[in-house]
């Protein structure tokens, strides 16, 4: 198994785990701070950790083609992944945000 599917599972992973962690503290707030947009504050919160943690990936990824000129195949693949990983947690906690009661 190639670097860049390992890092891809492993932000899949963590992906999960930010989504999880941030819809349960998004059910725990308390009404005044859901009437001030506490969970848009939890959204965003959520989704600047997955940025960071997709940064230091991508890092570890490039890492194993350090010789190349252009964008090797694995970091395109994970890019990839990480495109659509990105817009499937910013639409999630977004709409998390928006329609939970």
């Amino acid at each position: 198994m190639g670097a860049d599917r390992t890092f891809s599972i492993v932000l899949g992973t963590i992906t999960v785990a930010i989504n999880t962690f941030a819809i349960f503290l998004m059910l725990q707030m308390g009404g005044s701070s859901r009437s001030q947009g506490g969970r848009f504050y939890v959204a965003v919160g959520a989704l600047v950790v997955f940025a960071v943690v997709d940064s230091q990936i991508k890092r570890f990824v490039h890492r194993f083609a350090p010789f190349t000129i252009g964008t090797s195949e694995p970091e395109r693949r994970y890019a990839l992944v990480s495109l659509v990983l990105g817009l499937l947690t910013a639409v999630t906690l977004l709409a998390a945000a928006w329609l939970l009661p």
